[in-house]
């Protein structure tokens, strides 16, 4: 996990390829007690992103199949294959919207994917994340706090080319104390 880490944050090109190669040999090994199948997901996680930094497109074909199956890999993984589909991914290919499009919409599905495939779909500068983040903040199917707000503004603008003025949300808070409690 920490060479994968370390490896992707320096940029040495060299190690891409075994990268992907690891993350491809772990997904395939399901004999795993919790503690390895815990180590074995975080290298897969650091193993897609540091191929996603280094361009190495030849994990894309294990991060397509792990981000659509949600009882198989936890969503780190899987949020993380979103992140470097996004980076490498082929913005001609029809078929990565329609995969994201389907998580992003799935109500019980994490938030953490759903951020990380709204992302993508930004990157990708996708016609169909407009679907999902609208022509504006009233239209927008995604949201609702100030983070996926200012999200779904940035993929508009990646999509449409117009960068037009953003008023963030005021995120309300409160403290959890009260005069009472003070007193003890």
């Amino acid at each position: 996990r920490q060479a994968a880490i370390s490896l992707g944050q320096i940029g040495r090109h060299e190690a891409a390829a075994p990268l992907a190669q690891l993350a491809g040999k772990l997904m395939a090994d399901p004999k795993l007690n919790i503690e390895q199948q815990r180590n074995m997901n975080a290298a897969i996680e650091q193993a897609f992103v540091a191929c996603a930094r280094l361009g190495e497109k030849s994990a894309l074909a294990s991060c397509r199949e792990v981000l659509p199956k949600k009882m198989t890999y936890p969503s780190n993984v899987r949020a993380a294959a979103a992140y470097a589909i996004g980076l490498m991914g082929d913005p001609a290919d029809n078929s990565i919207p329609r995969m994201m499009g389907g998580i992003i919409r799935d109500q019980l599905e994490s938030g953490d994917v759903q951020f990380e495939c709204v992302k993508a779909l930004g990157h990708l500068k996708s016609k169909t994340a407009m679907s999902v983040v609208g022509t504006s903040r009233e239209k927008s199917a995604f949201g609702g706090d100030p983070v996926s707000d200012w999200l779904c503004y940035w993929v508009r603008w990646r999509v449409t080319g117009k960068q037009e003025p953003l008023t963030p949300l005021i995120q309300g808070w409160e403290a959890e104390v009260s005069v009472a409690s003070l007193a003890r």
